[in-house]
């Protein structure tokens, strides 16, 4: 695992649940049901399977898909768990940062894939479920969520 050797264990971490984060960031900002919620957890979960198959992502993507297939071998995140939406989506956020700062390590090409990646998981959840009140496939409020976590992830 040469791709994962250029980073820490916490650094690696960080990237490698990324989409997590995202996935957390999404689902909080509208707080859907349970319907919608388990449509928007199988979609990101099919959109990260079909990862095996792009050959347009960088190695260091393929390896993280690998690693999140190996989740035992991630160390745990020192965080408290989230008493409400609010701040579940704030230590998403957070983490979204983090993993930005780490992420400004990968070569700028290899920086692009990834934050595409993260992107193209956490809006195949968006696109799951239709909002209470909303016609769009992607709420204006998961749409600006979005425009944050890749924020987050290229602020680095």
């Amino acid at each position: 695992m040469a791709e994962r050797d250029r980073f820490t264990d916490e650094e690696w971490y960080q990237l490698a649940s990324a989409p997590g984060s995202a996935f957390t960031a999404i689902v909080a900002v509208n707080r859907s049901g349970v319907i919608a919620l388990l449509k928007e957890g199988f979609a990101m979960s099919k959109a990260l399977k079909t990862t095996r198959g792009d050959s347009d992502l960088p190695p260091v993507v393929h390896e993280m898909v690998e690693t999140a297939r190996e989740a035992s071998s991630l160390p745990s995140w020192d965080s408290d768990s989230p008493d409400d939406y609010d701040q579940a989506r704030e230590a998403a956020l957070a983490r979204l940062s983090a993993a930005g700062q780490t992420a400004a390590k990968l070569q700028p090409e290899e920086q692009d894939g990834y934050v595409r990646w993260v992107l193209a998981l956490a809006s195949s959840a968006a696109a799951a479920a239709r909002e209470k009140g909303s016609d769009a496939a992607i709420s204006d409020p998961e749409r600006e969520m979005l425009t944050e976590i890749e924020r987050r992830l290229r602020r680095g």
